[in-house]
Protein backbone atom coordinates (compact mmCIF):
# COMPACT_ATOMS: atom_id res chain seq x y z
CA UNK A 1 0.00 0.00 0.00
CA UNK A 2 1.73 3.15 -0.91
CA UNK A 3 1.44 6.59 1.19
CA UNK A 4 -1.11 8.51 -0.61
CA UNK A 5 -3.71 5.28 -0.10
CA UNK A 6 -2.53 4.64 3.40
CA UNK A 7 -2.97 8.46 4.22
CA UNK A 8 -6.41 8.43 2.30
CA UNK A 9 -7.41 5.21 3.81
CA UNK A 10 -6.50 7.05 7.46
CA UNK A 11 -8.97 10.11 6.36
CA UNK A 12 -11.81 7.73 5.49
CA UNK A 13 -10.95 5.85 9.05
CA UNK A 14 -10.61 8.71 11.00
CA UNK A 15 -13.99 10.46 9.46
CA UNK A 16 -15.91 7.20 9.79
CA UNK A 17 -14.35 7.57 13.46
CA UNK A 18 -15.30 11.28 14.13
CA UNK A 19 -18.97 10.55 12.94
CA UNK A 20 -19.91 6.99 14.32
CA UNK A 21 -22.93 5.70 13.74
CA UNK A 22 -25.25 7.74 15.80
CA UNK A 23 -28.74 9.07 14.79
CA UNK A 24 -27.68 12.38 13.74
CA UNK A 25 -31.42 14.38 13.87
CA UNK A 26 -32.96 16.89 15.88
CA UNK A 27 -32.76 16.68 19.47
CA UNK A 28 -34.03 18.62 22.06
CA UNK A 29 -31.26 20.38 24.11
CA UNK A 30 -32.38 17.91 27.42
CA UNK A 31 -32.63 15.00 25.92
CA UNK A 32 -28.71 14.99 24.40
CA UNK A 33 -27.39 16.28 27.49
CA UNK A 34 -28.80 13.00 29.28
CA UNK A 35 -27.17 11.13 27.00
CA UNK A 36 -23.86 12.49 27.40
CA UNK A 37 -24.46 12.82 31.37
CA UNK A 38 -27.29 9.73 32.61
CA UNK A 39 -26.36 10.02 35.88
CA UNK A 40 -26.39 14.02 36.43
CA UNK A 41 -29.07 15.80 38.01
CA UNK A 42 -28.82 18.61 35.71
CA UNK A 43 -27.58 17.05 32.71
CA UNK A 44 -28.42 20.47 30.73
CA UNK A 45 -26.52 22.62 32.29
CA UNK A 46 -23.24 20.16 32.49
CA UNK A 47 -23.39 19.95 28.48
CA UNK A 48 -23.84 23.53 28.05
CA UNK A 49 -20.86 24.40 30.50
CA UNK A 50 -18.68 21.75 28.57
CA UNK A 51 -19.59 23.66 25.08
CA UNK A 52 -18.89 27.39 26.67
CA UNK A 53 -15.69 26.02 28.08
CA UNK A 54 -14.72 25.02 24.61
CA UNK A 55 -14.17 28.15 22.10
CA UNK A 56 -13.71 26.05 19.12
CA UNK A 57 -16.84 24.17 19.58
CA UNK A 58 -18.62 26.93 20.99
CA UNK A 59 -17.55 29.08 17.74
CA UNK A 60 -18.43 26.33 15.38
CA UNK A 61 -21.74 26.02 17.05
CA UNK A 62 -22.63 29.58 17.18
CA UNK A 63 -22.00 29.84 13.09
CA UNK A 64 -24.23 27.81 12.70
CA UNK A 65 -27.09 29.21 15.22
CA UNK A 66 -26.15 28.17 18.39
CA UNK A 67 -27.17 30.16 21.38
CA UNK A 68 -27.50 30.34 25.21
CA UNK A 69 -30.98 29.39 26.06
CA UNK A 70 -31.55 27.15 22.73
CA UNK A 71 -33.72 24.49 23.35
CA UNK A 72 -33.13 22.39 20.15
CA UNK A 73 -29.98 21.14 18.28
CA UNK A 74 -30.20 20.73 14.19
CA UNK A 75 -28.81 17.60 12.52
CA UNK A 76 -25.33 19.70 12.26
CA UNK A 77 -25.17 20.91 15.40
CA UNK A 78 -25.17 17.28 16.48
CA UNK A 79 -22.62 16.11 14.10
CA UNK A 80 -20.43 19.22 15.40
CA UNK A 81 -20.87 18.25 19.41
CA UNK A 82 -20.00 14.46 18.19
CA UNK A 83 -17.09 15.57 15.54
CA UNK A 84 -15.57 16.90 19.35
CA UNK A 85 -17.06 14.88 22.45
CA UNK A 86 -17.73 11.40 20.75
CA UNK A 87 -20.75 9.81 20.84
CA UNK A 88 -22.46 9.46 24.14
CA UNK A 89 -21.52 6.01 25.16
CA UNK A 90 -17.36 6.90 23.66
CA UNK A 91 -17.49 10.20 26.15
CA UNK A 92 -18.80 7.99 28.61
CA UNK A 93 -16.15 5.46 28.25
CA UNK A 94 -13.38 7.95 28.54
CA UNK A 95 -15.23 10.28 31.54
CA UNK A 96 -15.62 6.79 33.61
CA UNK A 97 -13.34 3.94 32.47
CA UNK A 98 -13.43 0.68 33.91
CA UNK A 99 -10.98 -0.95 35.98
Amino acid sequence: MNESSRSSGRTSSASQRMLPEFDFRMYRVKELAMLYFPSVVNATRSLSALIRRDPLLLGELERIGYRQGIRYLSPEMVRIIVMYLGTPHEFLAIMQPED
